[in-house]
């Protein structure tokens, strides 16, 4: 059992680890498929991102349902993606290794979040609602960061909706 502040469990380790396994992902994200340039619409992305990526992390932390659902299922189509592209149902010009680098990540993002779901801090945040708990700041910076990233990051060249109108070829 987790020692108890005043206001419930310390914050466990399994909460830097998902943190960090999705900061990990963003950033490997980011060197494979490069930046956009920053202009004002880059940076409006960016602030927008912090902010939304942070509204989630924190819900995710607080053991609210519609925002952790939310991550499960995001974080689930992005692995099915990386699995696709690893199974080379996606084509490009990316370098060799990237796709397995970015399934991992995105597997270490999976472990990451069942194991957090997993701790009595989880069980406790559900349990008690309204309860503040130790102070989440900073593991919520890192969900900044990853905000930050995602709205300075390249949209993928390779991937993309194609829609066409008339008789096939």
């Amino acid at each position: 059992m987790l020692p108890d502040t005043p206001s419930g469990p310390n914050l466990p380790v399994q909460a830097w680890l998902l943190g960090w396994a999705y900061l990990a992902a963003q950033v490997v994200y980011v060197l494979d498929h490069g930046t956009r340039p920053v202009d004002a619409w880059t940076l409006a992305s960016m602030l927008l991102g912090a902010l939304l990526v942070t509204w989630v992390a924190s819900g995710v932390l607080q053991g609210r349902t519609v925002r952790l659902v939310l991550v499960w299922v995001v974080t689930a189509l992005v692995l099915l993606v990386e699995v696709l592209d690893l199974a080379g149902a996606r084509s490009g010009s990316r370098a060799p290794g990237w796709p397995a680098l970015e399934l991992l990540t995105s597997l270490a993002c999976v472990g990451a979040l069942i194991g957090y779901t997993r701790t009595p801090y989880f069980r406790w945040q559900r349990s008690h609602p309204r309860a503040h708990g130790p102070s989440r700041a900073p593991v919520l910076m890192l969900a900044v960061v990853v905000g930050l990233l995602g709205g300075v990051s390249a949209a993928s060249d390779d991937v993309g909706v194609h829609v066409r109108f008339g008789a096939a070829p």
